[in-house]
């Protein structure tokens, strides 16, 4: 089942206008917490949109030590073509601005850099290391309390290429490819959607290479050791 565009009473919507309405659809969907016309998706797609808010939640407690609170999102539609090998289909590529509110995770025992500042105080008996070491370790004090209370902002740029389905005056988006990759600071990308014969796969960033993910999962003391010796040059 396909969903309607609904044309106003002089005319029916372009298709520019059509696309227009349907990745509005998506976007909110993307953000509430249910899908509110299931017939707007395919069956995989419906499953898509599932899995980004989930990969969206582990990507913010995993990669940023956060907890996702909210997500919103904007569509520039770059180009539509209709697609030559199947009727009364097109393909759509389009940017997607996607902004995330998070709140930063305090734990019980403390922020690791601080624990490691702390570590590596204890171990030198320079005293302009001390000073410096003090200095820093407020300074994450101030930060890690600020992104906790206040929370953060921050967002993926996403080029997506998707296709749509189209009968008389109803949509259907049935693929949706897309990836955040560039070559400047993100070469092999942190939000990637790949299909193979009806069937989407994520490629999943590596979280070691982010590090609020490192801190949490190496010893304090190997940080210590690490802030000191930056510290020591």
């Amino acid at each position: 089942m396909l969903v309607a565009c609904q044309a106003t009473p002089s005319a029916r919507p372009t298709i520019e206008e059509s696309v227009s309405i349907i990745l509005t659809e998506y976007s909110q969907d993307l953000s509430n917490e249910s899908i509110a016309n299931d017939s707007l998706y395919s069956l995989p797609m419906k499953a898509l949109l599932e899995e980004r808010k989930s990969f969206y939640k582990e990507f913010f407690l995993m990669a940023l030590h956060s907890d996702l609170t909210s997500i919103s999102s904007t569509y520039d539609i770059r180009s539509i073509s209709q697609d030559i090998n199947q009727e009364n289909t097109f393909i759509v590529e389009a940017a997607e601005v996607i902004d995330f509110k998070a709140k930063y995770r305090v734990e019980p025992g403390g922020h690791p850099l601080i624990n490691a500042a702390k570590w590596a105080i204890a171990h030198t008996e320079n005293l302009d290391i001390r000073k410096r070491l003090q200095e820093y370790s407020a300074m994450y004090e101030t930060e890690t309390r600020k992104h906790a209370t206040d929370g953060f902002e921050t967002d993926f740029v996403v080029e997506h290429t998707l296709i749509v389905l189209t009968e008389t005056n109803n949509f259907q988006i049935v693929q949706d490819a897309y990836t955040d990759a560039n070559p400047q600071d993100n070469p092999m990308g942190t939000d990637v959607i790949e299909w193979e014969n009806g069937t989407f796969t994520r490629k999943k960033p590596d979280y070691m290479s982010y590090p609020d993910y490192y801190i949490y999962h190496v010893g304090v003391e190997e940080l210590g050791k690490n802030l000191l010796n930056d510290y020591s040059k």
